[in-house]
């Protein structure tokens, strides 16, 4: 068994208002096991903020200790770069969300993979986790 993690932010710039959303699934031989779905949003957001936040609500749901491969999805290679320190983060917000993944993961004593999914090009998980992300940013604005 694996668990996959679909999760996805969306912010509109001109208001600061902002969504995220995760799709967690129990998966063996590519047959759905178990899905639970997540979100929120935030006011006075980024887009950044709002995709490290889906991941860091994501990770926090896993059991302590589990023994399956996770594999996290993400349409941001930027943030996929952050997490694997690939790439510095210079801001101060996205380094304490970054940092906060990391402590999730060592407190779960887990090691997730984190794969890139093209955004916006018609794979259906990813477009789900997306439509989960503007629905919570739509119920703020």
């Amino acid at each position: 068994m694996e668990i996959h993690i679909y999760t996805d932010g969306s912010c509109t710039v001109q208001t600061g208002t902002g969504g995220w959303g995760a799709i967690i699934m129990a998966v063996e031989n590519k047959k759905l096991l178990k899905e639970k779905r997540i979100s929120g949003g935030a006011k006075n957001t980024t887009n950044n903020q709002m995709e490290l936040t889906a991941i860091l609500k994501a990770v926090k749901e896993i059991k302590k200790g589990a023994s399956q491969p996770i594999i996290i999805f993400t349409d941001s290679q930027l943030e996929i770069d952050w997490i694997n320190d690939k790439n510095k983060c210079k801001t101060v917000e996205l380094k304490m969300l970054i940092s906060q993944i990391k402590h999730a993961c060592t407190a779960r004593k887990i090691t997730p993979e984190f794969r890139k999914v093209k955004g916006h090009s018609g794979h259906h998980l990813n477009n789900k986790v997306d439509r989960l992300a503007n629905s919570e940013r739509l119920k703020i604005a």
